[in-house]
């Protein structure tokens, strides 16, 4: 891994590990919700934590953090922290792709449930990923943008709001 894609990968580990807080992210009752099965997605997540261990499982691992957030009820803060840990375990794989693709769809799904900091945060993570990729500015400014209007929610405190605006200014130059 050359040094600039390390330094990213650990920006994001960082980030992402910062951007579960989930305040706002509120769980709807499962039995209104088709698909929903918490115990197995939390086997899911416990098999994945295992298997994470060695990189050579790392694509294997991604596919029950994926099988996870899949089974989690909407809302439910832990299906935003299972995809941004299988986009992880895809970006180190080399799948840039379907790493960017679970930023942005955990992005929309912690913004649509109101935890803005986690949505914003995860969208700037999708924009690096976008730009080593080469998606050009349209993409990485899409991105980035979304981030910068959740910046503005009354809903985030200064000190998040100051560390998100600190972070769009670095990914924008």
């Amino acid at each position: 891994m050359n040094g600039m894609r390390m330094k990213g990968a650990v920006a994001i580990v960082a980030f992402a590990g910062m951007a579960f807080t989930a305040n706002g992210m509120m769980a709807q009752p499962t039995s209104t919700q088709k698909g929903v099965d918490v115990a197995k997605a939390m086997r899911y997540e416990a098999t994945a934590e295992r298997v994470e261990k060695s990189m050579k499982s790392f694509k294997e691992a991604a596919g029950y953090w994926e099988k996870a957030a899949a089974l989690r009820p909407a809302g439910d803060g832990q299906a935003v922290q299972d995809m941004v840990r299988a986009s992880r375990l895809r970006f180190y794989t080399g799948d840039e792709g379907k790493a960017q693709s679970l930023l942005e769809d955990a992005g929309q799904i912690a913004w649509a449930y109101g935890d803005v900091a986690t949505a914003a945060r995860v969208f700037l993570d999708a924009a690096w990923i976008a730009g080593t990729r080469g998606q050009g500015t349209v993409v990485v400014g899409n991105l980035i943008s979304r981030a910068q209007k959740l910046a503005q929610s009354p809903l985030l405190t200064a000190d998040e709001r100051d560390a998100l605006l600190e972070r769009i200014s670095s990914e924008a130059d």
